[in-house]
């Protein structure tokens, strides 16, 4: 058996966090910009993520999806 995973993996985050967005730091393709600390508001201190850093901090973040779109 071959599996050949060629696709691009994307999430978006949940509608939710809209009314918060102001007060949280996204890069240039939309996505988290998930400080050291997996903090992602501006202040780096209030609002951090887990399992949606993979973008910044590499294969240590083990779920492949950090959103639940269903």
């Amino acid at each position: 058996m071959v599996i050949l995973a060629t696709g691009g993996y994307q999430s978006t985050p949940p509608a939710f966090l809209a009314p918060g967005r102001a007060h949280m730091c996204w890069d240039a393709e939309g996505r988290f910009a998930v400080a050291r600390n997996y903090a992602i508001d501006q202040s780096g201190r209030g609002i951090f993520v887990q399992n949606a850093e993979l973008h910044t901090h590499g294969f240590v973040a083990p779920d492949l999806d950090p959103y639940c779109n269903a």
